[in-house]
């Protein structure tokens, strides 16, 4: 998942510490690889390339190379109907096509016709390449940092980096505020599911609420009613602690049902 990481929110590699210059020659093999997907490594990101051993390298690409396949999509394979297209299609019959297209409607896409695919020339394009970058644990730290300062609701793809960071002890930078509530109650339920509870997270009484209702899978804008649950002991004696830190009448008052249930 670092690497995933690394390369999505902060265009590059982590490399192993380990520095033991063997032969040049794995380092470029990895690097045309990366070229064959589009990537690209700067000047600092080969040099660094070409001081792991052989072992590392090999580790490396075993952990890079997938996720990079997945970006492109080149994880998945694709079987056209037509593998000859255009020529193939331009000289088939319009009956021919109907009759193919027809047999592949009515099977629910099940039956393929089968086709030889024909040698072709090989053909270059001008690539414009993603570049990477040599990354390290505080870039990783700062890009989960501006996540959860989203003013708005996050990807499923960074709920899954933030859920990694608190399971995995991924270390990184608590915002100074979390604007967007549900990210609020999504760090909070990781903290809680994983015995690292933060009081930072709750500012006023109604977070403490909203955390409640979010344990309970309710609606965290509170605007409707949440079917609430007993939660354990160990969850309760920390919520109710930060609550008496932040307890307002008024807030009380704002929500009186939910509180009482």
């Amino acid at each position: 998942m670092k690497q995933k990481v690394a390369i999505k929110l902060c265009n590059g590699l982590v490399l192993p510490l380990n520095k033991r210059k063997e032969e040049l020659g794995y380092s470029l093999s990895f690097i045309s690889n990366l070229m064959a997907y589009g990537y690209m490594p700067n000047a600092e990101l080969a040099d660094a390339l070409s001081e792991l051993s052989v072992t590392d390298i090999t580790s490396l690409s075993e952990d890079v190379m997938p996720v990079i396949k997945e970006l492109t999509g080149a994880n998945v394979v694709h079987k056209p109907m037509y593998p000859n297209f255009p020529s193939q299609v331009m000289n088939a019959s319009d009956e021919a096509l109907f009759v193919t297209a027809q047999a592949h409607y009515f099977s629910k896409g099940t039956w393929m016709p089968t086709f030889e695919l024909n040698n072709r020339p090989v053909s270059y394009e001008n690539v414009k390449f993603k570049e990477l970058g040599f990354v390290n644990d505080g870039d990783i730290a700062i890009a989960i940092g501006k996540i959860l300062s989203s003013a708005d609701s996050i990807s499923s793809f960074n709920k899954k980096v933030v859920e990694w960071a608190v399971t995995s002890g991924q270390p990184f930078i608590m915002p100074d505020a979390i604007p967007f509530k549900e990210n609020v109650c999504l760090l909070a339920g990781l903290f809680l599911e994983n015995d690292k509870w933060n009081s930072s997270l709750v500012k006023d009484t109604t977070d403490i609420l909203r955390i409640v209702t979010f344990l309970n899978d309710g609606d965290i804008s509170l605007a409707s009613n949440t079917k609430f649950k007993s939660l354990p002991r160990k969850t309760r004696k920390l919520l109710i602690k930060d609550l008496e830190r932040v307890a307002r009448e008024e807030d009380f008052v704002r929500h009186g049902n939910k509180w009482i249930k």
